[in-house]
């Protein structure tokens, strides 16, 4: 049954562990060959990339952001191809630069966001293509890469 335990002033249900017998009903699954997590990607070379979502929202501060994912397209080798890249950019005065860079790189021109009038949509971007270079962070555990510089999509060669 559930039971509670207090860890850090929060209630959690802990689970007492399920009587699993060897036989009986179900379907048996073999996970012997589940990997870990994704393989780290190298961090030299260059990913084509489509923006697949760009969704405005707020930070856990209440601070406006702007959450996109990217899906790599290019290089097309072994579970490369198809794997998500995810960032989050912060519409704070001070880090705007990474958000203009990114737009920069799916085509804005740079004197128009400058303007001082530019008119943000960010359905305009999605299925557009960049050159992305990642590097690779630990977090919770996991290797996962993170975008660190941003082209246009011309900047690929594989």
């Amino acid at each position: 049954g559930l039971g509670k335990s207090k860890e850090g002033g929060i209630t959690l249900a802990k689970q007492d562990t399920i009587e699993r017998p060897d036989s009986g009903e179900g379907e048996v699954i073999d996970f012997s060959e589940v990997a870990a997590g994704f393989a780290p990607l190298d961090e030299e070379i260059p990913y084509l990339c489509t923006v697949t979502t760009m969704k405005p929202g707020h930070a856990k501060s209440g601070e406006r952001k702007v959450h996109v994912e990217m899906s790599i397209d290019e290089p097309d080798v072994q579970g490369v191809r198809g794997r998500k890249l995810f960032r989050e950019y912060s519409l704070q005065p001070q880090a705007l630069f990474g958000i203009f860079g990114l737009l920069q790189a799916l085509g804005e021109d740079k004197d128009t966001l400058r303007s001082g009038k530019f008119r943000f949509n960010p359905e305009n971007y999605l299925g557009l293509q960049c050159t992305v270079w990642v590097r690779n962070e630990e977090y919770e555990g996991n290797i996962n890469p993170r975008i660190r510089r941003i082209r246009p999509a011309e900047a690929f060669s594989a």
